[in-house]
């Protein structure tokens, strides 16, 4: 593998690429020099090709400006092709890869570590609540991360705790069990209004022509200061397949983008995402929804956006991920309105409990921001 030439223009040097590649003369580009001027080198994969290279490149750059940017983007390179190159080229090529990626993904590794920990803290935290509130304390309640870190903490939800720590309860028959007065409380505590979602006041006028939006306060801890639960919901997992799920893709994504946008851009785009599919679901849902899912569907359309419409920051992203994902969204919102109309008619345990709201919002804000030129690739 041999050093060609370099070019400041990253677009340039992908329609090089795919100039040569026309030509029957594999090559490949990265970017090279320093943040404040950028460069772009190409490489020659196979050095026998070198000399037709030069010849090639003395005519790709007599074409005008416009006719040089025209040349579609090459196939990959057939893999019995680089192999059929010298065991030393192909070592070569693989530790100039290698330098390139060490260290770009500190970022992504953060972010599954952080969750990872919020996983397994909050299990240990339900462990803690069974043995001393009771078991319907874990059906009702929340841990004390989950009371800290969900969008909101309802009034409401803070009468719950007060009353099972007086009252620790093993099973819901213990409830008829209890004092008429202690029964009273139970019941106030559950008729305190709370924002419980759109959805689910929309059913209930549905049903029964009662329910206003109005009724119910908004934002309740919120407004008292507590910003961060705008974000963290996105950090929290029910379970071990929903993490398993979601770090999988945070794996994948994230290093595509972490590597191409860099990891100050990276974290705007996470912070963004997450902030606006949250607020989404609340007012869809109401506080009770976590994972990191919404911002994954913005990473994907994200992707797919800057794809369209900058090819040369090279996103490996298939059309057959993004399009199980898409089917998947789609599934969930057919079900979402399949449960609509059978709750209508009095079929109750059909809703899903996926946060579908945060998918699709998370999805439409990440390709939005695709479209902004902050969030092109950054020069290494």
């Amino acid at each position: 593998m041999r050093f060609l030439t370099s070019f400041q223009d990253e677009r340039k040097a992908f329609a090089c690429t795919n100039y040569f590649h026309a030509k029957e003369i594999e090559t490949i580009y990265e970017p090279s020099g320093r943040a404040e001027n950028p460069q772009f080198s190409l490489w020659i994969i196979d050095e026998d090709d070198f000399e037709k290279a030069q010849e090639e490149l003395v005519h790709f750059e007599q074409l005008g400006a416009e006719e040089s940017l025209r040349f579609e983007r090459p196939k990959a390179a057939p893999i019995s092709k680089i192999m059929a190159n010298d065991k030393a080229t192909l070592k070569v090529q693989l530790e100039r890869q290698s330098s390139l990626q060490r260290g770009r993904y500190t970022l992504t590794h953060c972010l599954i570590a952080l969750c990872a920990l919020l996983f397994f803290w909050n299990l240990f935290q339900e462990g803690e609540l069974v043995q001393k509130e009771g078991t319907i304390a874990l059906q009702v309640g929340l841990t004390p991360l989950q009371r800290n870190l969900f969008y909101d903490y309802p009034n409401c939800y803070t009468l719950f705790d007060e009353l099972l720590k007086k009252n620790p309860l093993k099973s819901v028959e213990e409830i008829k069990q209890l004092p008429t007065d202690v029964k009273t409380e139970f019941d106030a505590a559950d008729h305190c209004p709370y924002w419980r979602g759109a959805f689910d006041l929309f059913i209930e006028k549905l049903k029964t022509g009662k329910g206003s939006f109005s009724s119910a306060p908004l934002f309740e801890k919120i407004r008292q200061g507590q910003v961060w639960r705008v974000f963290t919901p996105c950090l929290l997992h029910k379970d071990f397949l929903h993490i398993l799920f979601n770090m999988a893709w945070v794996l994948v994504l994230g290093r595509m983008i972490e590597e191409r946008a860099g990891r100050w851009r990276m974290i705007f785009l996470i912070l963004i995402i997450g902030c606006i599919s949250n607020t989404a679901q609340y007012l869809m849902s109401g506080p009770y929804f976590l994972g990191f899912s919404g911002i994954v569907c913005g990473m994907v359309g994200f992707i797919w956006m800057r794809q369209r419409l900058s090819p040369w920051e090279g996103y490996p992203l298939g059309s057959g991920t993004t399009l199980f994902l898409l089917l998947f969204v789609a599934a969930m919102l057919f079900l979402q309105f399949v449960s609509i109309g059978l709750e209508f008619f009095g079929v109750e345990g059909i809703a899903s409990a996926i946060a579908n709201t945060a998918h699709i919002v998370g999805g439409l804000t990440g390709i939005l921001l695709a479209r902004i030129p902050f969030f092109s690739r950054s020069p290494t």
